[in-house]
């Protein structure tokens, strides 16, 4: 530091223009460090807290199911997804949501996939009708269809198509409705498209469609799986992160 003097014994003191620039750098160097960590805590922050009120929603517009209507047996599909789309004030619907909403998905690691997962009720390649998507006037977007093992199924975006990432483990999220009691459940296995090649699959006919393959899927940033995610929405309900059992899971998103 420079003292500066005025007459007599009054002397002030100064910072340098050099000690000046190097605070500033020193700050600099702090918020580039600090800044990207508070950002990502904050759009985890948001995540959970869409994830808690859209899955809050949907288990509540499933309660009372059973007594209406005996069963959630796949022939009952078409009374589920209308006693459900009762429950939401809806400001959108309609079919084909990949193809009308413009989905691009992603997986737990946000890396773009094109993998065909059949649970995946986003996907209209994967299923026929009854198939359903509606948007919530919260934002919420559900997607409602049907399959002959696990009944009606329900995917939901928690902060809707067009904000992101719609990544799987991030804010979409798979449910089905177990058939006999119509309890809300989460997946732990699925099957997809295979690829043209690939072994181990079922079904097929070798040209246009290449087979179904069964798979317990993954939830890790150690994936880098096409599916990787499908199957977090079990770790999300209970609040516990894949990787390290020590911290939970909204804080150890990728």
């Amino acid at each position: 530091m420079k003292n500066l003097s005025s007459g007599g014994g009054n002397r002030r003191k100064a910072f340098t223009l050099a000690e000046v620039l190097i605070t500033l750098g020193i700050i600099g160097v702090v918020a580039a460090l600090t800044l990207p960590v508070l950002i990502s805590k904050y759009k985890h922050k948001e995540l959970e807290t869409r994830f808690k009120k859209s899955y809050s929603l949907i288990f509540q517009a499933s309660q009372g199911m059973e007594m209406e209507l005996g069963s959630c047996e796949r022939d009952q599909a078409d009374n589920i997804i209308q006693y459900i789309t009762d429950k939401f004030k809806v400001i959108k619907s309609g079919n084909f949501a990949k193809r009308e909403l413009g989905y691009q998905f992603k997986t737990y690691n946000l890396e773009a996939t094109n993998a065909v997962i059949h649970p995946n009720c986003f996907d209209y390649t994967a299923w026929q009708a009854p198939y359903l998507y509606l948007i919530t006037a919260d934002g919420t977007t559900l997607a409602l269809c049907t399959n002959n093992s696990y009944g009606t199924m329900v995917s939901f975006d928690t902060n809707g198509f067009s904000k992101g990432p719609n990544a799987y483990g991030h804010d979409l999220f798979f449910f089905y409705l177990d058939k006999k009691d119509c309890k809300l459940k989460s997946f732990d296995a699925q099957w997809r498209t295979c690829q043209k090649g690939e072994e181990g699959c079922d079904g097929g006919n070798g040209t246009t469609n290449f087979g179904f393959k069964w798979t317990k899927g993954a939830c890790s940033r150690n994936s880098h799986n096409n599916e990787n995610g499908f199957i977090c929405t079990q770790y999300a309900l209970e609040n516990k992160c894949p990787d390290d059992s020590e911290k939970n899971y909204w804080d150890c998103l990728p």
